[in-house]
């Protein structure tokens, strides 16, 4: 199970791996260019994205060499470029608050659409929104495992709460058409 798709939203990144990137976008691999996403860096630490991949990383000093592999790939046709629909900001309003998520970003970014346009789909997906259960694919030889975990947060107190079926249960979605 490889990547079906990359995302940069990072406003720095090594030349190597940008013109990595772009070769396996020649080939045909989805990306998704965003810009103005905030990055929580720790706990009290955010960081405005303004724009993705105009600074190369460790002071390379080859900022205009990226910005030419950028400007060639944002050409092709698999690839996106997407501004984000949320605060341009890295403390207002308070990305560390309870609901700045949910409020600021859910569907608000640009990248799931950009990536339904390019046709790409989620391996395991909600039928309806859910953003208590985590889901993650594991493959063998000739297995894909599909494990949903129900964490149930802002649910109140869960550990002596009975767990009630409406909430642990959800529908999901699996493409069987899993490619190697």
């Amino acid at each position: 199970m490889g990547y079906q798709a990359v995302v940069i939203y990072q406003d720095s990144i090594r030349l190597k791996s940008a013109q990595a990137i772009c070769k396996l976008a020649r080939q045909g691999l989805p990306v998704v260019i965003v810009n103005g996403l905030v990055e929580t860096l720790g706990s009290t630490t955010n960081y405005l994205n303004a724009k993705a991949a105009v600074h190369t990383l460790g002071n390379e000093g080859t900022d205009a060499e990226l910005a030419k592999v950028m400007a060639r790939m944002e050409k092709l046709p698999n690839v996106k470029l997407v501004n984000a629909n949320v605060p341009q900001s890295a403390s207002n309003p308070d990305p560390g608050a309870a609901d700045y998520e949910q409020t600021y970003y859910y569907g608000k970014t640009g990248v799931y659409d950009a990536l339904q346009k390019l046709e790409v789909r989620p391996r395991a997906e909600y039928a309806a929104p859910n953003q208590t259960i985590l889901t993650t694919m594991r493959k063998t030889k000739d297995t894909v495992y599909l494990f949903a975990y129900n964490y149930m947060e802002k649910r109140g107190d869960y550990k002596n709460a009975p767990i009630e079926a409406k909430t642990a249960t959800t529908s999901i979605s699996v493409n069987a058409g899993l490619r190697s």
